[in-house]
């Protein structure tokens, strides 16, 4: 988001008498101190020392440029991450390193060698186990064909909620969240659900159809909202049984890149 980018450029500003009075190796210090606040999530911080390091243009200038945009990455900012992964070198070693990030982060259609290739569509492909155990994994190191095989076997033994069967079981209001086991959420379904359907035929039995038409459409809304909200729910579940397992394969595929 923009407010990242413009909360970085005042912080910089601030501090720029200060910062072209160091010489680039107190600016070292800031490197570290950067991947320090990456690795525990503080990535608008970490994105700060790294800019001072691009500021003032020191010899590794590159090294800052890509761990600049990785901090932008995890906060979203995608086109200024392209911005500097863009102006890295070709001669430099963050060069390849640039290329998989862009073509794993921001869609781009680098081309890469085949193992780097292999292991961005293993991870890009983390959600279709069919595609991920057709893949060619001999061409990776032992660590990382490991990794990808033990995902896999996580997949196939995991319970996982179905956000299909979800969403069909949500045709009777309720049901559906009930499947997941939310049952306070489906009994929040239900009686929403009824009472607005209810007050609905109410007014048009009376022959009050203003009333009845309006009433009819705040239950099509809660309606649709109760079968969209077992779908995401089941995703999210899915989504927060895996994520330990996700965390594992990207640590593994992707440990040269942090």
């Amino acid at each position: 988001m923009l407010i990242y980018r413009l909360i970085v450029i005042f912080i910089s500003l601030t501090n720029i008498s200060h910062v072209f009075a160091r010489d680039c190796k107190e600016l070292e210090l800031q490197l570290q101190r950067g991947q320090e606040l990456f690795n525990r999530g503080q990535y608008l911080l970490s994105s700060i020392h790294y800019s001072n390091g691009i500021a003032n243009k020191c010899q590794n200038i590159d090294q800052y440029k890509y761990h600049y945009s990785l901090s932008m990455i995890h906060l979203l900012e995608f086109q200024d991450a392209n911005l500097e992964l863009n102006s890295i070198s070709k001669k430099s070693p963050y060069f390849k390193k640039a290329k998989i990030l862009k073509r794993l982060y921001l869609n781009s259609n680098i081309k890469l060698s085949q193992s780097d290739t292999i292991r961005v569509n293993a991870w890009q492909n983390k959600n279709n186990l069919d595609r991920l155990k057709k893949l060619t994994i001999q061409s990776l190191s032992t660590n990382q064909q490991s990794s990808i095989n033990r995902y896999i076997e996580h997949l196939e033994n995991q319970d996982l909620a179905s956000p299909y069967l979800s969403g069909s079981l949500s045709l009777v209001p309720g049901l559906g969240q009930a499947y997941l086991g939310a049952y306070q959420s489906a009994a929040i379904s239900f009686v929403l659900n009824s009472l607005f359907y209810l007050s609905a035929k109410d007014f048009e039995e009376k022959g009050q159809y203003n009333s009845a038409n309006a009433a009819y459409l705040v239950f099509s809304i809660t309606y649709i909202g109760n079968i969209l909200n077992s779908v995401n729910m089941a995703k999210k579940i899915n989504q927060k049984k895996l994520k330990p397992y996700r965390e594992e394969l990207k640590k593994d595929l992707f440990s040269d890149l942090y």
